[in-house]
């Protein structure tokens, strides 16, 4: 599986080599997604709204790696919203 956030739909080929089965990204387009059908890559399309989703696992993940590998870093999840849609 591999995972990228926002319009990653170009990098699908990327994704195929390094052997990922599943590619999971936001906003393909039309024809990009046929061409992943055409090129047997699976994909879901979350929207850029897996960007609010990933957020804190991908922080603790790397947190959790700097404690592991002695990193002198600390990752936090940014509180800045660019999402231009309102759920209700």
């Amino acid at each position: 599986m591999a995972i990228l956030g926002g319009d990653g739909g170009k990098f699908y080929l990327d994704a195929k080599a390094a052997g990922a089965d599943v590619y999971i990204t936001g906003d393909v387009y039309y024809h990009t997604g046929h061409d992943m059908l055409a090129a047997d890559m699976p994909v879901i399309d979350p929207g850029h709204h897996i960007e609010q989703i990933m957020k804190q696992h991908v922080t603790d993940l790397l947190n959790q790696w700097a404690v592991e590998n002695d990193w002198s870093v600390e990752a936090a999840p940014s509180q800045l919203s660019t999402d231009p849609y309102q759920f209700f």
